[in-house]
């Protein structure tokens, strides 16, 4: 499993007022007094070993269990500790994962899950003491760590626990400006990823021993080198580039994981609302589609869609403003989850010319394949539309939770009605994007269709939903692993960026004609 680093903002607030707040009361309720600290009959300073290195710990003896200090787990084992404020609400960042704890509550928050443990940490003068099965919870059922206390010695004894030793293969190549750094393995991955301050990624592996084969790849204008230590992975970057999510490849019973190594884009503060003239200066907004806990269709080799997505928009956004007078944005830079309204908001904001939204399809068997383009309608094309507008519409909990289907509806009659004018730029540029994955790429051309995709709702701009072929297919899975592939894709759906922007730019001059002609006596 690949797990990245992300902020879950909404999922940490009710745990978090779990934490700082033990009891939920009512107005008439009187709050308990909290239970007292416990009674420590002795605290001192013990010895922590771990990876043949010795260090000192604090800790602290009592009736109910013992403590010790955290800060000084966190510095021999990994962990970022940041203590809250007055004390209160604590949190640890661990190999991308972020526990979420306070001091006179009995339960951790991970990620989205509560978890328990057998009593609320400890303040002391050396700093935060936990009991040793906050440590376990954390760092054992998650990272592969063993930790063995012992009270007559006063010793703290971490080992990693004994785990599969892994193969891992390394190579770049570089395309269209792009170095594509594979990272192939003998089995499944579960790497923990981070990130250092100028950019460079970590790549930890709990409990596994890497074995590295062959050569490291040579260093280029982006990529500075690559080391292989005996459970984790250094990516380190050139100045000036940037590294996007790994994407998780399944081929001939190897994952490979591959990172896009980019020139960084420069970000621009948003123009100020103006109208756009001409057609030189078209703004493109692109939606990869789900993120987060939403993770989209999964291929049959285990390859996530919001990846893909993620991976292919990052292209689409530097291969438009190389080819063509345009400026690109994304909805989503990372691994986050957003709901529909966002992403069209975020377009109509930047006052877009057009939104394209990418997804990869998925259907039950293995031999559908090919690519298919959808605009907005309140009718479904046939049944096969309706179903996926139905799949995309429901994956994301906030607007399913929001928004029945006849909430759905009301906002389609009411877009319908104001938003009726770019009904028709709609289906063309659909119809461009359509034909030009079929020319390119001989992909069977399953057609231009229309659907409810609550994504496209509110867009006041022509806007389209791309479906660039079916993760259920074991054969279209394995090309989509391939950055060549991508890339021709990719610029299929520049192609057709060009084919319209030129098709606009002829009917502002077919127009620009007819006034003259109408002007003259």
């Amino acid at each position: 499993m690949l797990r990245s680093p992300r902020w879950r903002a909404r999922a940490l607030l009710a745990p978090l007022a779990l934490l700082l707040s033990p009891h939920l009361l009512s107005a008439q309720e009187e709050e308990p007094e909290e239970p007292p600290p416990p009674i420590v009959a002795e605290a001192g300073v013990g010895r922590l070993f771990f990876d043949g290195r010795e260090a000192t710990v604090p800790y602290s003896l009592t009736a109910g269990g013992d403590y010790v200090g955290l800060e000084a787990v966190t510095a021999m084992v990994g962990g970022e500790l940041e203590v809250g404020p007055l004390g209160l609400g604590h949190t640890l960042r661990l190999f991308g994962d972020e526990v979420v704890f306070g001091p006179t509550s009995a339960v951790l928050t991970i990620g989205d899950e509560i978890v328990p443990i057998s009593s609320p940490p400890l303040g002391s003068p050396t700093g935060i003491q936990v009991p040793i099965d906050f440590l376990r919870r954390v760092y054992t059922e998650r990272f592969g760590y063993v930790f063995d206390w012992s009270r007559p010695r006063r010793t703290l004894v971490v080992q990693r626990r004994e785990g599969r030793q892994l193969a891992v293969e390394t190579s770049a190549v570089r395309i269209a400006g792009v170095t594509h750094l594979v990272l192939q393995f003998s089995g499944e991955p579960d790497a923990r990823i981070s990130r250092t301050p100028v950019g460079d990624l970590r790549l930890v592996f709990p409990g596994d021993t890497l074995n590295l084969r062959g050569e490291l790849p040579r260093s280029d204008s982006l990529l500075r080198a690559v080391t292989v230590s005996n459970d984790a992975i250094q990516v380190r970057l050139q100045p000036g580039a940037e590294a996007a999510e790994p994407l998780r490849v399944a081929r001939g019973g190897n994952v490979r994981l591959v990172i896009d190594i980019s020139p960084q884009r420069v970000v621009s503060t948003p123009p100020e609302s103006r109208p756009l003239t001409g057609f030189t200066g078209l703004r493109i907004v692109i939606d990869p589609g789900h993120g987060g806990n939403d993770v989209g269709a999964v291929g049959s080799g285990g390859t996530l869609e919001k990846d893909l997505n993620l991976t292919i928009a990052r292209t689409l956004e530097r291969r438009l403003e190389a080819r063509l007078p345009v400026e690109a944005l994304l909805t989503r830079e990372h691994d986050v989850a957003l709901d529909h309204s966002t992403r069209t908001a975020i377009a109509n904001q930047n006052e877009a010319s057009l939104f394209i939204s990418l997804h990869f399809n998925s259907e039950l068997g293995s031999t559908a394949r090919g690519a298919e383009t959808y605009f907005l309608d309140q009718d479904p094309s046939d049944e096969a539309a309706a179903q996926a507008a139905q799949f995309e519409n429901e994956v994301v909990g906030a607007d399913s939770a929001r928004g029945a289907t006849d909430e759905l509806g009301l906002q389609l009659m009411l877009w319908d009605l104001a938003q009726s004018r770019h009904l028709s730029e709609s289906q063309r540029f659909a119809t461009l994007v359509q034909q030009q994955l079929n020319a390119t790429l001989g992909l069977r051309d399953r057609g231009v269709k229309q659907a409810p995709f609550r994504v496209l709702v509110g867009a006041t701009m022509p806007a389209v939903l791309v479906e660039l072929g079916f993760l259920s297919n074991p054969a279209e899975e394995e090309k989509l692993g391939d950055p060549a592939y991508r890339l021709q894709l990719v610029d299929a759906l520049v192609d057709a960026v060009a084919e319209y922007r030129g098709s606009l730019a002829a009917d502002e001059r077919e127009a620009g004609a007819s006034l003259d002609a109408g002007a003259q006596p």
